[in-house]
């Protein structure tokens, strides 16, 4: 599936690493929006979720969340900036993915936010760099 080999490059830094494109949130926001049509077909749904799709998904979500930070406390927000519109519309995957069809996907979901929580805690209070 084309979106899981997006992803996949993605994480693996094969587009680059510290991107404007990435950092102001624009392709999360293009992503994600590819994602959300898939919502309509529950073999595409299945497809994504039984992949490593929300391991990585949460290395971006987890991205956004530092550059959220770092905008929100430390940098000037680009006007572009898009990181929240990503945020936002990542809610839409869990509304999605919290249907009672997709209970068996709930420990990957639960992991994928735990592992959040923790690295925004850690950024959050001071005890590891955000970037």
């Amino acid at each position: 599936m084309k979106l899981i080999q997006i992803i996949q490059k993605y994480c693996n830094g094969d587009y680059g690493f510290d991107l404007e494109v990435s950092k102001q949130g624009s392709f999360q926001v293009s992503y994600i929006k590819a994602v959300t049509k898939t919502f309509s077909n529950d073999v595409l749904v299945e497809n994504l979720a039984n992949s490593d799709f929300f391991e990585l998904y949460g290395q971006i979500i987890e991205e956004a969340l530092i550059f959220a930070y770092d905008f929100t406390f430390k940098d000037e927000m680009p006007k572009e900036c898009k990181i929240f519109e990503f945020l936002d519309l990542s809610l839409e995957v869990f509304r999605v993915m919290a249907h009672y069809k997709y209970v068996p996907f709930m420990p990957a979901i639960h992991e994928m936010l735990s592992k959040l929580d923790e690295r925004i805690q850690k950024v959050s209070s001071g005890g590891e760099s955000s970037r």
